[in-house]
């Protein structure tokens, strides 16, 4: 399944760009067509290890005419969905920012004649470009992608490559996202807050669910950034989302299963289980959240030495820590609590007549 983002239309020599703003200039065509589009709505696919944005050209030539060049591509991001003012010279104004440009000639025979296809995939390299918070599929993005294009070449050479008035569209295809939030459960219940942040260097890993786990499955690993989003493209499948378990620190959401359990895999107990069938697309999320562990001590010291004192502390009612005795040659008793969740604890300290 595919969205287009920009259409444009026009006889010889066609251009424009996508943009919310009523009054797109060129030859862009204002309708449903046509809009922003959020750089985390741009599909990352990987080639050799190379990630890429992935964006499709929809051609409409004519049957009697389907030959077309595409002469001009240029990528630029900006703040504002209604972005306008590009200038022939220069692009678009400071403080836009221009990321990409090709200019010369792509000669197209389009044998796919008629609308809703993907006729051209074009792959724009991210090297050097930081995502921030514009990860396919993060919702955290404010940053838009603005496409402008090119095509027919100079209608003055007739050399059969000029735009014979269909319309063509730039369009994204829409993949299924398996993403979530790696959080600090600061109140330790199990639902993220809205004031409870995104934990940093957490791995969250993707693999495929064959009813049998094992390190084999593994198809994909990412270790969050500051604002602990994370996402996994997939296709159809069944597949299960874990996270790496840190010492110090209680899983709390998701609870109640196993799924991700696997020996020597590090993983935390609880995850995901998520089945993609054909067809399907949008977000699937689901998050992690992990409460910090802390250790306590509740001391009592008997002055005179001579009674007998020891101390026990619960959670709820589930008895926790290791008390020891006070005597005349240590007249000290400490109750120690290791690895305990943020909570209300109830400690009794019980005096026994010598």
């Amino acid at each position: 399944m595919f969205e287009s983002f920009v259409r444009l239309q026009a006889e010889g020599t066609e251009r424009g760009y996508n943009t919310d703003s009523n009054h797109p200039q060129f030859d862009t065509k204002k309708g449903a067509f046509t809009h922003s589009i959020l750089l985390s709505d741009i599909p990352t696919v990987e080639v050799s290890g190379q990630p890429y944005w992935e964006i499709f050209a929809d051609i409409n030539d004519s049957d009697n005419t389907p030959l077309i060049s595409l002469d001009d591509v240029e990528l630029w991001l900006t703040t504002d969905p209604d972005q306008v003012g590009y200038v022939d010279s220069t692009g678009f104004p400071s403080p836009v920012q221009h990321l990409y440009d090709f200019t010369g000639t792509i000669k197209i025979n389009d044998v796919n004649q008629g609308s809703g296809r993907g006729d051209l995939r074009y792959l724009f390299r991210q090297d050097g470009f930081d995502l921030d918070d514009c990860t396919y599929g993060n919702p955290d993005c404010a940053t838009y992608l603005v496409l402008y294009s090119k095509w027919g070449g100079d209608p003055a050479t007739a050399d059969g490559y000029e735009s014979d008035g269909g319309f063509e569209e730039w369009k994204v295809k829409k993949y299924v996202v398996l993403n979530g939030v790696k959080y600090k459960d600061v109140n330790g219940d199990g639902d993220r807050d809205s004031a409870e942040p995104g934990l940093a260097d957490w791995t969250i890993r993707l693999y495929e669910d064959d009813g049998s786990l094992d390190a084999t499955d593994l198809l994909a690993s990412i270790v969050t950034p500051a604002n602990g989003f994370f996402s996994f493209t997939v296709g159809e499948g069944d597949f299960l989302v874990c996270e790496v378990a840190q010492t110090n620190w209680a899983q709390t959401e998701p609870a109640g299963n196993t799924v991700c359990s696997l020996t020597s895999s590090g993983n935390a107990a609880a995850g995901y289980a998520r089945t993609v069938d054909k067809g399907d697309f949008g977000a699937v999320t689901g998050d992690f959240g992990n409460t910090p562990l802390s250790d306590f001590n509740v001391n009592f010291r008997d002055l005179t030495g001579s009674t007998n004192a020891t101390i026990s502390c619960v959670k709820g009612t589930t008895p926790v820590g290791t008390s020891s005795t006070n005597e005349s040659a240590d007249p000290e008793t400490t109750l120690t609590a290791t690895g305990q969740k943020i909570g209300t604890y109830v400690c009794t300290i019980t005096i026994t007549d010598p």
